[in-house]
């Protein structure tokens, strides 16, 4: 193959073509001196663009090439659409992958904690998440050996108090989750925020509002249980903490 620049033609030879390629006569090119005389060697087929001899192909840069119309009629109608295949995939909602991930020393996700404490709006803000949230954390991870806790939050909290990260949401505008234990402080327990908890999870809810829809969702349905434990959760919840301690200090 011989390239030129683009000034010039690109010569292509085809070599197994030349050997049982036969010579085309053209009745309208037969005139002496025309492309197709014999004086001037093999037949030759001009086409705009692209000039085919028995030898040999050249083509002009940029040329558009019309295919004659053969004349074959195909009754099958063909229809040409475009696909886009529609991929709904989410690696953090697929358990093998999430199991993937932390034996690769990944961090704990939300959607994977199987203890969680959820962290509502009247809880008290950041003074409320350091005095109450952090320190029963520490219970569950630290001193009861359960690893898979995390804090997570509602809507409020993360994107109007913003003391926690919004990957920590719980919720239709955060993430599903499904917790052996949720530990609620102070969640009202809003639609957007309850539907979104597995219904396996047991959910332990402190709140001064006895009338709370969290506190009443079992008068509506059955699951997700809910434990409701009705007063001020600066007072409830270190009764809680002290009474798990002494539980697994029972248990030693």
């Amino acid at each position: 193959m011989r390239i030129f620049s683009s000034s010039r033609i690109v010569a292509v030879r085809f070599r197994r073509i030349c050997k049982t390629a036969k010579p085309i006569r053209s009745a309208a090119r037969t005139a002496p001196g025309s492309r197709d005389d014999d004086s001037r060697g093999p037949a030759y087929w001009p086409i705009d663009g692209i000039s085919v001899t028995t030898n040999s192909a050249t083509f002009a840069p940029a040329a558009e090439i019309e295919l004659p119309d053969k004349g074959v009629r195909n009754d099958n109608e063909t229809e040409v659409f475009r696909y886009e295949p529609d991929v709904d995939y989410d690696p953090a909602a697929d358990p093998i992958a999430a199991l993937v991930n932390r034996l690769g020393g990944g961090e704990l996700t939300l959607r994977e904690a199987e203890y969680i404490v959820d962290f509502g709006y009247g809880a008290g803000g950041r003074e409320g998440l350091e005095s109450l949230a952090e320190p029963l954390l520490a219970l569950l991870a630290d001193e009861l050996g359960l690893s898979e806790s995390l804090i997570g939050g509602t809507r409020k909290v993360t994107q109007d108090l913003e003391v926690l990260p919004m990957d920590r949401q719980i919720g239709q505008t955060g993430v599903r989750v499904g917790p052996k234990v949720l530990v609620a402080l102070a969640v009202s327990g809003a639609p957007q925020h309850v539907d979104w908890i597995d219904d396996n999870a047991v959910i332990l809810s402190f709140n001064i509002d006895a009338d709370a829809p969290l506190m009443k969702l079992n008068e509506q349905k059955a699951r997700p249980v809910v434990h409701p434990i009705v007063g001020d959760v600066n007072e409830t919840v270190p009764r809680f903490m002290a009474a798990l301690r002494k539980k697994a200090g029972s248990d030693d």
